[in-house]
């Protein structure tokens, strides 16, 4: 390096002629040569990473030819990648003439030294001497970006966007832009464009995605993160997405036609058919739910969305003993248990098998400790096993963990109320779960029963009546209105709630016995 050097040889001979032309004229011929000769090493330096060497050889050739352009400039640009930033800018504003990549140059000096009203006064400036400066409307954008002045920056990536329509890059980024800025449809618009001008942008269409589940737009999220998930098959938070939304759908159609697209691309991949699976069993189709569980099973045994899907069938079709099988069978093959150790357990409770699923409830906590839905189920399979008072040690360890647990508020709170016992307790627990969730008619049953407990009947009836106004197919709420009718004397009344409760419940004894007295 140093003989070429010395030599004052360059790797690109037309490049040098040119450089070598421009840095002759002005000056005598010996100076004009020896700045060049200067010149080319500073450039050799820069190129070899040796910064402070170039800037010494570079200010040789100003001293001896200090009016040439390219000189300054590189000099310039050297101190900016020494990180140097005054002295990038006082020898920029030296040169002559001042164009409009000069202009973006000492904006990003200015940037660089935070000095951010300069910096926008500078790419302005190059934007009035070239209308067409990329660089300079994508430092402005982000400039305010970083000042907070979203509307301004939108502004700029808009122009840029007309100067450049077919650049992805500049439309994914007003896109963002417009996303941050909540102005979801104008967003889409741009994302569309994108997908228009590379059909293969994962991430357009992920945003596309995101924004229509944002608006409960489920079909058009479903199409969207079907389109990311083909150009990116196996990425897991992309499937964890896909099947939410298409799990809001109303009309699946555009779900189906999704994974039935997917199916085909990818036939030995059981995701599809999993999918697929979970669209028929909320449409009620059980058979083919169940066919298509099947094929995801013959494709990949240790699935568990797909030993999960089955089993889930199988109870819809009101075959729990057969779900009771699956869920076995797939615990043989998955190594992932806890959730199937779960569905065994509620599929236990349903067939009334308490201390089995106490038991399966049980080996799932002891896989995935102190999880509060694992701890809840087993509380309530205690509960409902005859084991109160372990019952309540769960759901106070739930309480512990998680103190804001609304559900487990107004279960503990109800069981404390219906057993006539810690009454005040159980009051302000039933309270804070309705401040959590005012509108749920269990927890609207669960307040107007305890305050019945409390003795405070007439607001207990106001407040059951409520929960029958929001949930009027449940035999609980049917039952407590006619507690309280009794209570108020009037019998006539509570016999026809009772009656109304046991159509919905007719295997309840304790409502026979009532109705008999």
């Amino acid at each position: 390096m140093a003989l070429l050097f010395g030599l004052g040889l360059v790797s690109n001979p037309a490049l040098a002629q040119k450089k070598s032309e421009r840095i002759h004229s002005g000056v005598d011929e010996l100076s004009a040569y020896k700045a060049f000769q200067h010149f080319i090493r500073g450039d050799w330096y820069e190129i070899a990473g040796d910064l402070t060497s170039a800037i010494e050889e570079y200010k040789k050739a100003l001293e001896l030819n200090p009016e040439v352009y390219e000189i300054r400039l590189a000099l310039a640009h050297a101190y900016y990648r020494q990180n140097r930033m005054e002295d990038a800018i006082t020898e920029a504003q030296k040169i002559e003439p001042q164009t409009s990549q000069l202009f973006s140059f000492l904006g990003d000096c200015f940037r660089n030294l935070r000095k951010n009203e300069k910096a926008i006064e500078a790419y302005e400036k190059a934007i009035q001497l070239d209308a067409t400066n990329a660089d300079a409307y994508w430092n402005l954008s982000i400039l305010y970006q970083i000042l907070g002045k979203s509307e301004q920056a939108i502004g700029e990536l808009r122009k840029l966007s007309q100067i450049y329509p077919f650049n992805p890059g500049i439309r994914m980024q007003l896109g963002g832009m417009l996303f941050k800025s909540n102005r979801w449809d104008e967003a889409i618009d741009e994302y569309k464009k994108v997908t228009q001008l590379n059909p293969e942008e994962v991430k357009a269409w992920l945003a596309l995605g995101t924004i229509y589940e944002i608006k409960k737009d489920f079909e058009n999220a479903t199409y969207a993160y079907g389109k990311a998930l083909k150009l990116d098959f196996y990425n897991a938070e992309l499937r964890n997405r896909i099947s939410l939304v298409s799990s809001f759908l109303q009309q699946f159609s555009k779900a189906e036609s999704v994974f039935v697209s997917l199916r085909t691309s990818f036939p030995s991949d059981p995701f599809p058919y999993v999918s697929l699976g979970r669209i028929f069993l909320q449409k009620g189709e059980y058979p083919s739910a169940e066919e298509y569980f099947s094929q995801a099973l013959s494709i990949g045994d240790t699935a568990i969305q797909g030993w999960a899907g089955l089993g889930l069938t199988y109870q819809a079709m009101d075959s729990t003993e057969k779900a009771i099988e699956i869920y076995k069978e797939g615990l043989e093959k998955v190594g992932n248990k806890v959730e199937l150790y779960n569905l065994l357990g509620s599929a236990y409770v349903r067939i009334a098998s308490f201390d089995s699923a106490i038991q399966t409830f049980q080996k799932a906590d002891s896989l995935n400790p102190d999880s509060p839905r694992i701890l809840f189920n087993l509380g309530s399979a205690l509960e409902r096993g005859g084991y109160f008072e372990q019952s309540i040690k769960i759901f106070g360890k739930i309480l512990k963990l998680d103190p804001e647990n609304a559900m487990t508020l107004n279960y503990l709170g109800y069981m404390l109320a219906d057993s006539g016992i810690r009454l005040e307790e159980s009051y302000e627990m039933i309270k804070k779960a309705l401040e959590k969730d005012p509108e749920n008619p269990a927890y609207l049953d669960s307040y107007g029963w305890v305050l019945f407990r409390l003795g405070r009947i007439d607001e207990a009836e106001i407040q059951i009546r409520k929960a029958l106004e929001k949930l009027d197919k449940d035999a609980v709420i049917y039952e407590h209105i006619g507690d309280i009718l009794e209570a108020k004397g009037k019998r006539q009344e509570a016999k026809e709630y009772w009656k109304k409760a046991l159509k919905l419940d007719p295997g309840n004894e304790g409502l026979k016995k009532k109705l008999e007295k």
